[in-house]
């Protein structure tokens, strides 16, 4: 998947005295290579770009456009055309990656609250009851696979 790695700041240049964002891209495995896969934009200009890598592309490219003169505006054009070309399947990817994190989060939730007993819910809920509060869940708000697993965990 083609994304943006990462942006940092600093001075690039030896001498150099004023500092400049640094952005740096990673293309697919088989982008080709003669793609620049960095680039250099001076802080006072640099918006602290974000978003996919084709955003943030289009958004140092009309940067450089702006400008009267820059030798990288041929280098970031070919950057965006390359990204627009895998752009539906650079989100689609994005989005299954999303859904893995998901789902591991949601395991790694769902195996902390296996560790409550009905018992524990159940007067956690008439506690809250007894105190006109109701954000506690019950245990029917557990997930059905839930079952009794942490009872004997407790035990």
């Amino acid at each position: 998947m083609n994304k943006l790695l990462y942006r940092d700041t600093g001075r690039f240049y030896l001498g150099q005295t004023e500092e400049q964002a640094h952005y740096v891209f990673e293309f697919r495995k088989d982008a080709p290579k003669d793609l620049e896969r960095s680039f250099l934009v001076d802080l006072e200009r640099d918006r602290g770009y974000a978003g996919s890598a084709l955003e943030v592309a289009r958004d140092i490219k009309e940067l450089f456009d702006s400008y009267w003169i820059n030798t990288q505006q041929p280098k970031i054009a070919a950057v965006v055309e390359y990204l627009e070309k895998w752009e539906e399947r650079d989100r689609y990817d994005a989005l299954l990656a999303e859904r893995s994190n998901l789902a591991a989060r949601l395991e790694v939730v769902e195996n902390e609250l296996s560790n409550y007993t009905d018992e524990e819910i159940a007067e956690w809920s008439k506690e809250d009851e007894a105190h006109g509060e109701t954000n506690t869940a019950s245990a029917a708000d557990a997930p059905p696979e839930r079952g009794n697993a942490g009872m004997e965990a407790k035990a």
